[in-house]
């Protein structure tokens, strides 16, 4: 699948049109791809509440696993996706009445700057080379916080190269992807003026050896005990974090696991 667009002339990465597919929800069916969406709906829901807001801008979030337990929940949500296919998954979870949606290039998002209280970045920065860019303009358009994932690369993802064959295997339509540390991104954000207030890492195994497994009682039970006895907050992947602007104060500082 093409994962750039012509967007005025110039070719932009757009990774989010690869997620917003059928085929890419399918990665998350099942018992086991539920247990991995429970567990970062919880963490983003605990994520948006500390920041108390009204609005919401999810970025290249067209899978909905951010845009959909927001509304839920009450937020009013707005999604930018790369193309107008980006939109289809969204269309089948939610009414037309309960989401706006924005078709952009995802650097250079057609919003003033701080026009949502919290803006979202899910299942994309892994994706994107320019990265960097996009924290720029995650920050230039929040309020109050930005909430992004990433593959940490103290992990099992030092060796995600070595093993990208065995993932494919598995997986079938895994995508390359690229590693950060916490250290790179507190060093990115606090060039925008946001500074990481709360940072989680969310499983210990590689995700494909859960859904190779298909048991979602192993999946629970194993990461449980490895949250407990601290390898996933020393090794764990992906990570997730919130990160607020310097001067806001209603966002409650605090690391998870």
């Amino acid at each position: 699948m093409n994962l750039t667009k012509k967007i005025r002339g110039v070719q932009r990465e757009a990774p989010d049109i690869a997620s917003s597919t059928i085929e890419y929800s399918r990665r998350f069916s099942g018992s086991v791809g539920r247990y991995f969406l429970e567990r970062q709906t919880l963490h983003l829901l605990d994520y948006v509440s500390q920041c108390e807001p009204l609005t919401v801008l999810d970025v290249g979030g067209g899978h909905g696993q951010a845009a959909v337990p927001l509304v839920r929940q009450g937020y009013e949500v707005t999604v930018v996706g790369s193309d107008a296919s980006c939109e289809l998954l969204l269309q089948q979870s939610l009414r037309a009445s309960q989401y706006a949606f924005v078709q952009s290039d995802l650097l250079e998002l057609p919003f003033p700057d701080e026009t949502f209280d919290v803006v979202v970045s899910l299942r994309l920065m892994a994706h994107l080379k320019q990265w960097p860019l996009l924290i720029k303009e995650l920050c230039r358009v929040s309020r109050y916080g930005v909430i992004v994932d990433y593959a940490e690369v103290n992990s099992f993802n030092r060796c995600h190269r070595q093993l990208f064959g065995v993932k494919q295997t598995i997986e079938k339509d895994a995508r390359p992807f690229q590693t950060l540390s916490c250290e790179e991104l507190v060093q990115r954000f606090g060039a925008n003026g946001f500074d990481i207030s709360n940072r989680t890492k969310q499983f210990f195994l590689p995700m494909a050896i859960h859904r190779a497994l298909r048991t979602r009682w192993f999946s629970s039970m194993s990461e449980w005990a490895f949250r407990e006895i601290g390898l996933t907050s020393r090794w764990g992947s992906p990570g997730l974090l919130l990160a607020r602007r310097y001067t806001t104060s209603n966002c409650n500082r605090g690391y998870d696991s």
